[in-house]
């Protein structure tokens, strides 16, 4: 008989045999403790796992530590004891959770426990930290901070108050509501400045911090210590001249709680590059007294040489004696090349307007010449020059040359204000004046002046009519001509111009009308126009032709005037044909369609009155037309009938003394 067999499969599995557990407590080391089963049917080892730590209010945590089970190997049916420790001691009050795990090694078997840790209130406050007592000198400030310690596990709210110090400058941040955090820290920083002149002696004061419930506070103390102290400002003596001697005043203060005598102030020398020299002097220098809270009055003088360098010249001064102190002394010493006055005229206009900025300079030395001496004007935008309308600098210079002492002499310079600029721009005119010493010329001299400025304007309506001119402005045979216009839109408002061009006198009247922007950057901000006009009827003479814009609201935008002289055909005793006239612009049409009204006097087809034709029609008529030769009017025509006479007259009668000539010599054979 044949007997079968078989087996059973082994199983490894545990149980934790509470699904949670709970732990409460305000401070301390707790231990959570648990029991682990095993329920299958094989011996298993056991370790755990924290899957989360515990996570609390706004985030904060606590950690389980001395993870233990015993025993860590667990026979089937029979039970270990897991443990964990938790510390509270810095743990915010409110509710963790965490996740541990039971692992059986080597298998997938696991079971879970959820740990819970309710943290209550520890029933602390807060405390204060006094600084310690600070020893100061009068005339200082002292620095002073106050730690505030929540020892709740809690956040609370405190209001900080200051008293004290009377007598004192007294500050102090955090001063009112403070939020400090559960176990946070808050640092009170205080300053007191101690004045000068503040007898010795303990001053105190206090930081006072209130929950409501609980008031605590830090006491604060200074120690002012006898103190010798003397204070004193920079100064400055200015422009002073070469050559000459100037004085400033300045005082010297006693800052301590203790009078102070027999103090002394040294006398210096100055010297430039070339060896000159200033002699800085102090009086009285010597024994100055300064009972506590009192000052003493004192003259620096500067003597400077007559061949001194311009620039700022500075010295460290020194007080000595029972206190010390050390300032800056500055000398500024003028240039013996100055400028002594600018003037800018206009100091307001237009853009596209000319002004001239006239400049004096003078040579102070009493002995000493110049030469190289140059006078330079730039127009400043901020600290950038100005560009003009080419995008150059603005500026320009005017050469003096060799410059006596003693002489004086203004130099004009010319600028045009660039059309780009605005309305409300200001501009500083800079002017600087150099030149070399004329046995020195390693001695240089600048002078800078800043002191005015120009302001450019724009008008609501303005045009400038900046060309204006004929193509001929003097005619005699042929009485036709071009006359070209440029015009910019410099006011504040775009416009739609009427231009007119017109003499009364002759019965001439011509006008056009189109666009303009008030936009540099704009193609319509500058306009070119070219115009023919017809003088054959005119009598000999001068005659002004006079251009004027004006916008279609009747708002005059500008003028201008120019002449004509019409000569009589017969003064010209060698005529020439006149070269072809230049092509003029179309005139451009924006928008509506404009015309051009033309009106003369009379005309050689005897018309009078106005003739309006379409402005494009008119402009390509234009265009075509040519000047006339002065052989096409009827007194040229008739020059040249007497030419060819005249002509004739002389052919016969070169003719009859090559004849008469002829027989002559017949006759002497």
């Amino acid at each position: 008989m044949v007997l079968g067999s078989y087996s059973v499969l082994a199983v490894k599995n545990i149980n934790i045999t509470a699904e949670s557990l709970s732990i409460t407590g305000s401070s301390g080391s707790q231990a959570g403790i648990f029991t682990v089963k095993n329920i299958g049917d094989e011996q298993v080892n056991v370790s755990l796992i924290i899957v989360n730590q515990l996570i609390g209010p706004q985030g904060k945590t606590i950690t389980m530590t001395d993870l233990n089970i015993t025993p860590g190997t667990i026979n089937p049916n029979n039970i270990a004891t897991g443990q964990f420790v938790v510390n509270l001691d810095n743990a915010v009050m409110g509710q963790y959770t965490g996740l541990l795990q039971a692992q059986v090694q080597d298998s997938s078997a696991s079971d879970f426990l959820v740990v819970s840790v309710n943290v209550t209130d520890n029933g602390q406050s807060f405390i204060v930290i006094s600084p310690s007592t600070n020893a100061s000198y009068a005339d200082t400030t002292v620095y002073q901070t106050v730690k505030v310690q929540n020892n709740a596990n809690k956040d609370i709210n405190l209001v900080i108050a200051k008293e004290g110090y009377d007598g004192m400058i007294f500050n102090a941040d955090r001063i009112g509501s403070q939020a400090i955090p559960a176990f946070g820290t808050l640092d009170v920083a205080a300053n007191v400045v101690v004045p000068a002149n503040k007898a010795t002696g303990m001053y105190t004061a206090r930081i006072n911090a209130t929950d409501g419930t609980n008031t605590r506070t830090a006491n604060l103390a200074i120690s002012v210590l006898p103190t010798y102290k003397v204070g004193a400002s920079d100064f400055t003596i200015s422009s002073v001249d070469p050559g000459s001697m100037a004085s400033v005043s300045f005082s010297l203060q006693n800052t301590g709680n203790l009078d102070l005598t027999s103090l002394s102030i040294s006398n210096y020398t100055l010297i430039d590059a070339s060896g000159n020299k200033i002699n800085l002097t102090f009086s009285p220098g010597q024994g100055i007294n300064i009972p506590v809270g009192s000052s003493a009055a004192i003259t620096a003088s500067a003597d400077v040489s007559g061949s001194f360098a311009s620039g700022t010249y500075s010295q460290q001064v020194t007080v000595n004696g029972m206190a010390t102190k050390t300032f800056t002394a500055n000398v500024q010493v003028n240039s013996l090349l100055q400028i002594t006055d600018v003037v800018v005229d206009p100091d307001e206009l237009m853009p596209g307007e000319e002004f001239d900025v006239e400049v004096t300079i003078e040579n102070m030395a009493d002995e000493m010449d110049l030469r190289d001496v140059e006078v330079e004007v730039f127009i400043m935008d901020g600290n950038s020059i100005l560009q003009d309308d080419d995008d150059d600098d603005l500026k320009d210079t005017a050469d003096v040359g060799d410059f006596n002492n003693g002489d004086e002499e203004k130099v004009t310079l010319r600028f045009t204000m660039p059309y780009n600029t605005e309305d409300g721009d200001s501009y500083t005119i800079k002017a600087v004046a150099r030149g070399k010493n004329d046995d020195n010329t390693k001695q240089k001299f600048e002078y800078i002046d800043t002191s005015q400025t120009i302001d450019v304007t724009r008008d609501d309506h303005k045009v400038d009519i900046y060309n204006a001119e004929l193509e001929s402005s003097t005619l005699s045979c042929s009485r036709t001509t071009y006359i070209n216009v440029g015009l910019k839109d410099i006011g504040a408002n775009d416009e739609t111009v009427i231009l007119t061009i017109k003499n009364d006198q002759l019965g001439i009247r011509m006008q056009d009308n189109f666009d303009m922007s008030s936009d540099y950057d704009d193609d319509e901000f500058d306009v070119e126009k070219s115009y023919q006009l017809d003088f054959t009827s005119t009598p000999t003479g001068t005659y002004p032709v006079t251009i004027i814009a004006e916008n279609d609201d009747g708002d005059k935008l500008g003028d201008e005037t120019i002449s004509v002289n019409i000569q009589d055909c017969s003064s010209i005793t060698t005529p020439t044909t006149p070269s072809t006239p230049t092509t003029p612009t179309t005139p451009t049409t924006t928008g509506t369609t404009s015309n051009i009204d033309v009106v003369y006097g009379g005309s050689p087809s005897g018309m009078t009155g106005a003739v309006t034709v379409p402005a494009v029609s008119a402009a390509s008529s234009i265009s075509r037309a040519k000047k006339g030769s002065w052989t096409d009017s009827t007194l040229g025509t008739a020059v040249l009938i007497l030419g060819n006479l005249l002509l004739v007259l002389l052919v016969i009668i070169a003719v009859m003394y090559l004849v008469g000539n002829s027989g002559s010599k017949k006759d002497s054979f």
